[in-house]
Parts: C-alpha cells; sequence; structure tokens
C-alpha cells in the first residue's frame, strides 16, 4: 500500500503511537535525552507511560487534547504535546497542565521534599509571537530572577520546538536534537531521512515504524479521522481569528474617528481618513455632543 499522501509525522495520533508505547519507549528516551540534558553527561535510561488510554478525536464538538505524560528514572514528570495548529496562549497553556501535574503529586501530609521536576515538551508547527525574537529552534523557561543567570527552581520547565525555525544546510552533521527535529518538520526528503537513519539508528527504528504504520488499514483509519478533525479545527479557528481581526480594525476606526471629531476635524475629512461613511461620523459626533 502507497504511503498517505502529504504524511504528516506532527499528526497526534501518529505520534502518539511512535513516541507514547512500551514496546518503542526506546524512541521516547532518546527524543528526551536530546532536549534536556542531565548533568554530569548523564542521561534518562529508562520510563514508563503515565496516559496509554485512547483519547478521542473531539469533545463535545472541539479537538480533544493528545499528548503523552511519563515519568524518567529519575523521578522527572513529562508532559510531551504536539501541537499543529496556532495556538495563542500556549505558554499558558503549557504552564496549566505542567502545574496540575506538579500539584497532583502531593499527598495529604507528605513535604515539599517529595515533589520532582517536571517537564513539558512543546513540538510546534508554528512560531510563537512571545519567541519571536530569538531565532532559536529550540528555547526552554523556568522560574528565574529576570535579567541575571539566578535560577530559583527548575521544577517547572517548558520546552518550546518551534519546528518552522529549522534551517539545517549539512544533513550529515546534525546533533541529536536536530535529527529529530529535521525529522518531525517534513521539511526534508526521502532520501535525507535515510542519511539521518544511518547516522542514528533510533531514527531509523522511527522511520521503520513509520512505514508499517502507513501499511496498517486500522492505523491509517485512525490518522486520517484525527487529520480531519485537526483541519476542522483549524478552520474554525481561523474563522474567529479572521472575525476578531475584523472587529478589532472596526474597532480603530471608531476610535480613530472619534478622537478626529473631539479634535474638530471635519466629518467629512474624518469619514475620508477612516473608510466610515458620512452617516456613520455624524452618529459618532451626535453621542458625543449628548
Amino acid at each position: 500500500m502507497n504511503k498517505i499522501k502529504n504524511f504528516s509525522r506532527l499528526n497526534d495520533y501518529f505520534f502518539k503511537n511512535l513516541m507514547g508505547r512500551d514496546e518503542r519507549k526506546g524512541l521516547a528516551l532518546d527524543f528526551l535525552n536530546s532536549i534536556v540534558e542531565l548533568e554530569d553527561n548523564k542521561y534518562f535510561v529508562d520510563l514508563k507511560f503515565l496516559n496509554t488510554e485512547k483519547t478521542p478525536d473531539k469533545i463535545d464538538g472541539k479537538l480533544s487534547r493528545l499528548d503523552i505524560q511519563a515519568q524518567t528514572d529519575d523521578g522527572t514528570f513529562w508532559d510531551i504535546e504536539v501541537q499543529v495548529s496556532r495556538e495563542d496562549y500556549m505558554p499558558e497553556r503549557s504552564l496549566f497542565y505542567l502545574s496540575r501535574i506538579y500539584g497532583n503529586q502531593l499527598n495529604s501530609g507528605e513535604k515539599y521534599p517529595v515533589l520532582k521536576r517536571t517537564i513539558g515538551i512543546n513540538l510546534l508547527n508554528f512560531n510563537l509571537d512571545q519567541l519571536r525574537t530569538l531565532s532559536s529552534w529550540h528555547n526552554y523557561c523556568c522560574f528565574c530572577v529576570p535579567n541575571t543567570n539566578v535560577v530559583v527552581t527548575r521544577h517547572l520547565e517548558m520546552h518550546f520546538l518551534e519546528l518552522p525555525k529549522i534551517k539545517i544546510s549539512d544533513i550529515k552533521r546534525l546533533k541529536k536534537a536536530e535529527q529529530w527535529g529535521a525529522y518531525f518538520s517534513g521539511k526534508y526528503t526521502d532520501k535525507d531521512m535515510e542519511v539521518l537513519a544511518m547516522n542514528n539508528p533510533v531514527i531509523k527504528q522511527a522511520l521503520d515504524y513509520e512505514a508499517y504504520f502507513n501499511s496498517n488499514d486500522e492505523l491509517r483509519k485512525e490518522y486520517l479521522a484525527r487529520e480531519e478533525a485537526i483541519l476542522d479545527e483549524r478552520i474554525r479557528h481561523g474563522y474567529s481569528h479572521q472575525q476578531g481581526i475584523v472587529k478589532g480594525i472596526e474597532k480603530n476606526k471608531i476610535e480613530t474617528a472619534t478622537n478626529a471629531l473631539k479634535e474638530g476635524l471635519s466629518p467629512e475629512l474624518i469619514a475620508k481618513i477612516t473608510n466610515l461613511s458620512i452617516e456613520e461620523v455624524n452618529r459618532l459626533r451626535q453621542q458625543l455632543n449628548k
């Protein structure tokens, strides 16, 4: 069977099957070790998945959240999420889910020292407005003192992997994190992927599973259902976003016209400047004079 046309490795159903199953946890470990480096050249050697249940495509007409939660051998909790549609409040969303995981660690009577580090990995198919001044595709944040290098705590840590920012000149000379970024970005050819597979056997495992996924009728069916749900959400979000822009433009016109009337400009000139009708400007003037 042929590969699904325009196959997306960021389809979260595929991602959860690739990275969120016990039989392939070595892929998740390799990915996490490439993103978060431990001190003294240590690395995570094992993990257990905490949410292996199947998540529905939609809840109450909205696209449900599909993520991977895990705990590594050092006790660290992880929340790994793929986001393909623009989310304006992604940092707040990530912090909200991390805070719930972090807070749920303590049982009644337990002390704060038992709390374990909690890390969010956000694999994004768009650029965050909050990070627009940064050229790096991988950035992270924790609690620190502004304008200093003083870290107060790393118990809550958020990583943002902005795949559109990835720019690779030589596919043969990539660090492990860049290899995973190149794989998930979908920017590179099958030949490039073959080169990655030769340099990293774990990437080869990912590609081998991808080939199996594409040949399995049931997995393909679930993948396509998820793509349809994602597309539906994108259209709805895009329509709402467009409505918001239109409302913002209209509001700016009215504010500009109102300020111009206060300054004593003629209704005719204001109508020309703002593209409002002369009748609308006159109505604003009447409201101001009440």
